[in-house]
């Protein structure tokens, strides 16, 4: 395994701008970005936060106060735990 200094980092084009700090995806393998984990649930950000505030939703991490990240074994326990199953019992008459 490559240790830190030893991962080349992505190639900057000459004039190109960073995007601002509130729209990058954080670098953190495994993290769904809020935006993403909205989508996923049919949800906008915004309603997302309102959930997060209410205490109902999945764990998070809070990076900074703009950014929020969901780990992905959280993202698929809620998801399984939200699971919705048509039980197929055979009847047998």
């Amino acid at each position: 395994m490559k240790s830190e200094a030893e991962v080349p980092l992505p190639a900057c084009q000459a004039g190109a701008r960073r995007p601002a700090a509130h729209t990058r995806e954080p670098m953190i393998p495994g993290a769904t970005p809020e935006e993403a984990f909205a989508t996923l649930l049919a949800l906008t950000a915004k309603a997302l936060r309102g959930k997060r505030r209410k205490g109902d939703g999945s764990p998070y991490v809070r990076l900074s106060r703009s950014t929020t990240i969901y780990l992905a074994n959280d993202v698929r326990a809620y998801l399984t735990s939200h699971r919705v199953g048509i039980s197929l019992v055979r009847q047998e008459g």
